[in-house]
């Protein structure tokens, strides 16, 4: 049976079309940034180091390439045994000395903290892809990042609200995490994924409690703006017993007891009036401004 779905997703669609982070760029020569990287086993079982650049420009031809992933897959072990040669010459090309083991991460962290921009050449052979990195670049400015700026700008206006749970957060990897807090301008003070979350989880309750705060604020303004307005009100209406002290509730509950006659109120004292609900009480003739009783 035909699957209808895809037929309509695939019909706009080639099989000479590029694109997607999965796939390979074509050989050539690259720009781009360490975004991160994480010891795993492969998929054959093997330990190796994968390293995660974002490519930001590309030789003429592989234009399509840019703003996709590159991932370097450098192993320490084969089908041979132990033979770690591919990151050690991934650390020599970008003039670092071997770190310990347990330190390899975090090595990788650091340049991903600090946007390492590399140039690097890709060469298929035997059909597989070698990554060689042909220099490390000082000072260079990402020329993505005014369309990722003006992209995350749409996303906050559109999400602004929208902030992950903590059960969202204990879900995260290092990498998520380390990307949120680079999103909200978060220094993480730990490289420890549980210190991190932690970091996050509390960052994202204080901006609850300042939402909430906000609210309150709005809140106490209208409150103070609505006083204000019976305050004034009843001082013009010769109403004693109404004063500072005196809650919203108790200045309207007092008014209702009054009647006060159209002609003698002014319009602002008539909008005050039927803003809060009390319409009722400006329709008998027979009250005056300074109110009578019921």
């Amino acid at each position: 049976m035909a699957n209808k779905e895809f037929g309509r997703y695939a019909e706009t669609q080639t099989w000479d079309t590029n694109g997607g982070d999965f796939e390979n760029p074509n050989d050539g020569s690259y720009v781009g940034i360490i975004t991160g990287g994480e010891v795993k086993k492969s998929g054959s079982g093997y330990w190796m180091l994968l390293v995660k650049i974002k490519i930001t420009e590309a030789e003429e031809g592989n234009e399509a390439f840019i703003g996709k992933t590159h991932y370097v897959n450098l192993n320490f072990e084969g089908k041979n045994g132990w033979n770690p040669w591919k990151v050690k010459a991934f650390f020599k090309e970008m003039s670092l000395e071997l770190p310990e083991f347990s330190d390899i991460e975090d090595t990788v962290e650091e340049l991903t903290s600090s946007n390492t921009a590399v140039s690097f050449d890709l060469r298929t052979k035997n059909d597989f892809l070698n990554t060689t990195i042909t220099e490390v670049l000082e000072g260079y400015e990402d020329p993505l990042d005014d369309e990722e700026d003006e992209e995350e700008e749409e996303e906050n206006a559109d999400e602004s609200s929208e902030l992950p749970s903590e059960e969202d957060v204990d879900d995260m990897t290092k990498e998520e995490c380390i990307e949120f807090a680079k999103e909200k301008g978060i220094e993480l003070s730990s490289k420890m994924l549980k210190k991190i979350q932690a970091q996050l989880k509390e960052w994202i309750a204080s901006q609850d409690t300042s939402e909430e705060e906000d609210e309150d604020e709005d809140e106490d303004e209208d409150a103070a703006e609505i006083k204000e307005e019976l305050l004034t009100f009843c001082a013009s209406a010769g109403i004693e017993g109404i004063d500072e002290d005196s809650s919203i509730e108790e200045m309207l509950a007092e008014l209702k007891t009054y009647e006060f006659e159209a002609s003698e109120l002014s319009s602002d004292e008539t909008e005050v009036l039927k803003k809060h609900g009390l319409s009722s009480i400006i329709k008998k003739p027979k009250a005056t401004k300074k109110g009578s009783k019921k």
